[in-house]
């Protein structure tokens, strides 16, 4: 082998000794499991956050059916005022006036 390379090219124990070895492969290993198990606590922690907040089809579909009983017209007047704004609205979309000149 230093026949080929020659005596100037130093061996790789010259930079690397055995007893550096251990406690770089222990320092690393470390490394391996702290950060596993910090990104598994993240993504679990953010998992049961999920779960906690996010409510379940049936609370959905409960809290929507709950929430379109109260906002529907509840007298003539107010439902024949938003049918007024909304055809108001259609006509002064369809013209070839300028947008902010808008007829009432």
């Amino acid at each position: 082998h230093d026949a080929l390379l020659g005596s100037s090219v130093p061996s790789l124990t010259s930079y690397i000794s055995p007893r550096s070895v251990k406690p770089m492969v222990q320092s690393y290993l470390t490394f391996i499991v702290k950060s596993t198990l910090y990104s598994t606590l993240i993504i679990g922690s953010g998992y049961l956050l999920l779960e906690a907040t996010v409510p379940s089809p049936e609370q959905m579909a409960l809290r929507l059916k709950e929430a379109g009983r109260g906002n529907s017209f509840t007298t003539q007047d107010e439902r024949q005022r938003a049918e007024d704004f909304y055809k108001t609205l259609k006509e002064n979309a369809e013209s070839d006036r300028p947008i902010w000149d808008v007829r009432w």
